[in-house]
């Protein structure tokens, strides 16, 4: 790690190909009935990834809307 003259600090990492390959390689799925314990087999449909992947329903009364402000020119406002 080195200090810059404003203060930020720089971090330099390494990949090795070996690496990106292993990340690029897709990914075996696990069936989790084999990691779950026994005891919670009856709750199972809690770990479903299709479940877990999809949103939640619309709540009218409970979820609201989040107007953004913009400036005069479309931007967005700078944060300080």
């Amino acid at each position: 790690m080195r200090q810059s003259r404003r203060g930020n600090s720089i971090k330099i990492f390494a990949a090795s190909l070996a690496d990106i390959d292993k990340m690029l390689k897709p990914k075996v799925p696990v069936d989790p009935r084999e990691k779950l314990l026994a005891k919670y087999h009856d709750c199972f449909n809690l770990f479903s990834r299709l479940l877990a992947e999809r949103l939640p329903p619309h709540r009218p009364g409970i979820d609201h809307r989040i107007v953004l402000e913009k400036t005069p020119d479309g931007k967005d406002p700078e944060v300080p």
